[in-house]
């Protein structure tokens, strides 16, 4: 579930320029990392 979260997250935050956004996709992207490695 948190990956899926954070996978939308990443891609909405992603859609914008402000550094608050973008630094919030890079934290939805580190997110969904370690979903992926708990998950295997």
């Amino acid at each position: 579930m948190g990956a899926v979260v954070s996978f939308s997250c990443r891609d909405e935050c992603g859609k914008h320029q402000t550094e608050h956004c973008q630094e919030c996709a890079r934290a939805c992207r580190s997110c969904m990392e370690e979903c992926s490695r708990m998950a295997a």
